[in-house]
């Protein structure tokens, strides 16, 4: 926040609101609605009693990640402000699904998220005694159109249960990268670079994969500026 400053509660923003001691409010997770679209943002990572990912200096990756959470808090400030929403788009953000691993729905139903375990079984009610869904069940119990998550610098639109799970990709990789393809299954993918372009009307939500280029690079089919794959969803 000291360098980009991200929003705080008021009467415009939900959000977190409680204190930390010796930083103030922390900005982590924050909503806004404009239009007729809502707009969450959610954060996997400051709530979890241990390392989302490798830990800080390297190291193995978390085996069970059941042992990392989003948090009480989290969850329920999501639940409400989903639930309370009239909003006719509801669209969510968050780095990644559970904050690791790779690939969208393919991670989509395990642990807190979707409530099982790698080998199929159900451990949410256990696991998760306070909460009532997992949280993808909850966004499409609460009709969120889009849920938008990066961190494989690729793009990807999949579909899950009436949620789109839309992955993005680097806006400036100059060598084009077709970076963690194999993790997704399934999907519309495309290789960096670009930017995507979301338009929001009342008749519809129109998504874009606007595509980048260095000047050096452009010619045939390589266009700065150039749709390369679009979709609508009402």
């Amino acid at each position: 926040n000291a360098l980009y400053s991200q929003p705080a509660p008021d009467s415009f923003y939900g959000g977190n609101s409680e204190p930390v001691t010796h930083i103030g409010l922390l900005r982590n997770y924050f909503s806004w609605a404009w239009g007729d679209a809502l707009f969450v943002v959610i954060d996997p990572y400051w709530a979890s009693p241990v390392a989302v990912d490798n830990i800080f200096g390297g190291g193995t990756r978390r085996s069970n990640l059941w042992d990392i959470t989003h948090g009480d808090s989290q969850y329920l400030w999501l639940k409400n402000t989903l639930e309370r929403s009239t909003a006719k788009y509801k669209f969510v953000f968050a780095h990644h699904v559970m904050g690791t691993g790779r690939g969208g729905i393919e991670l989509a139903g395990l642990y807190e998220w979707g409530g099982k375990n790698p080998n199929g079984t159900n451990d949410f009610s256990v696991r998760r005694p306070t909460w009532s869904n997992p949280i993808h069940q909850l966004m499409v119990a609460n009709k969120v159109k889009i849920f938008f998550q990066g961190h494989d610098h690729i793009w990807v639109r999949q579909q899950l249960d009436g949620v789109t799970y839309q992955t993005l990709p680097q806006p400036a990789d100059p060598n084009y990268a077709f970076d963690n393809e194999d993790a997704y299954q399934s999907g519309d993918k495309f290789p960096n670079s670009g930017y995507t372009r979301v338009t929001v009307a009342p008749g519809g939500v129109k998504v874009e994969y606007v595509r980048m280029y260095l000047p050096a690079d452009e010619g045939a089919g390589k266009t700065s500026g150039s749709v390369a794959f679009s979709y609508t969803l009402q």
